[in-house]
């Protein structure tokens, strides 16, 4: 025959097992949710941030690029369509900067973007040679402020 206290020791054995088991799970889940949170984070500012930097750099580039080489060909590039095209797009990519909260991403922006105003004015007046030193610096730029974005 089973003994009263053999019912209830065995009662409280599986009431502390069951509550064991459901803190556990919360707290599995709790770390689970957090988790999900920092992945979810982190791909709002891949995407969200660092993709329209990147895309934003590289298109620079190209333009600074292709304008340089239609000037090389003989041909009159639109430096004001040139302008307009990193207009649209600067104050944006200055804020996703900003958001971003580093000073070396901040310092190699301005010197990116110093080095984009010095190539216009030099291919506009017709300096090739300084235009594309000023392409090379903005080459230069474009890589350090990629490195910030993903060090190595």
């Amino acid at each position: 025959m089973i003994e009263p206290i053999e019912i209830i020791d065995t009662t409280v054995k599986v009431g502390l097992g069951a509550l064991i088991a459901a803190l556990s799970g919360f707290g599995l889940e709790l770390y689970r949710r957090k988790s999900e949170r920092v992945v979810e984070k982190e791909r709002r500012v891949r995407e969200e941030i660092q993709r329209p930097v990147i895309e934003f750099v590289d298109e620079l580039l190209v333009l600074m690029s292709k304008a340089y080489w239609e000037k090389v060909d003989g041909k009159q590039p639109d430096i004001q369509k040139l302008i307009e095209a990193v207009r649209k797009k600067e104050a944006m990519i200055e804020a996703r900067i900003a958001a971003l909260a580093s000073e070396d991403l901040s310092r190699h922006f301005r010197a990116l973007n110093h080095a984009y105003s010095l190539f216009r004015v030099e291919l506009g007046d017709g300096h090739l040679g300084k235009a594309r030193d000023q392409m090379q610096d903005a080459f230069l730029c474009a890589g350090k402020l990629l490195g910030v974005l993903y060090p190595t």
